[in-house]
């Protein structure tokens, strides 16, 4: 077993533990809890607030509704999704086929399928960001567990992730 995957198992083992515990009141990343009231107190004052506050909570409500899948490997770099002929983005007609919507080229492979998985990982971190913070503005549990699991999920497959650069290069 390699170094990085050792302790990446170890790291996902701590996490685990501390996870799977009842969040704590005084445990914060993005904020505090002067921030989070701040925050509250704002949106009950401003529309633009209050809109930005609606808009983070129906994000994770729809992260919470969505099943959760943590791919197998890792991602790619999204401007390698463009056509070669054109230069101009595909689109994702499924994981493994993708479109050029000028010439109707089709590609396959990576570094192509690759960048679809580079956004699951986008998705996965902003709905893990935005299940904390949902749990401290709501106090719903839930959104608290989605985050752990995503965080889980990451702890425990991460460490078998291919180390690789922009170029496809691997990274030791």
């Amino acid at each position: 077993m390699k170094r990085r995957e050792l302790i990446a198992g170890g790291a996902a083992a701590l996490l685990a533990g501390r996870l799977r515990a009842a969040p704590k009141p005084g445990n914060y990343l993005l904020t505090d809890q002067a921030g989070i009231d701040a925050a509250k107190q704002k949106a009950a004052r401003q529309p633009w607030a209050k809109a930005a506050l609606d808009d983070l909570l129906a994000g994770a409500e729809r992260a919470l509704a969505a099943p959760l899948t943590i791919p197998e490997r890792g991602g790619q770099w999204p401007h390698w999704y463009s056509c070669k002929k054109d230069g101009v983005t595909l689109e994702t007609v499924t994981p493994t086929e993708h479109r050029c919507p000028r010439c109707g080229e089709v590609y396959r492979g990576d570094p192509y399928d690759a960048v679809v998985l580079y956004h699951v990982h986008t998705r996965n971190a902003r709905a893990a960001r935005d299940m904390g913070l949902a749990y401290r503005f709501t106090g719903r549990a839930e959104f608290a567990g989605r985050a752990a699991e995503i965080l889980l999920g990451y702890a425990a497959r991460y460490g078998t992730y291919r180390l690789h650069n922009v170029r496809d290069e691997e990274k030791i």
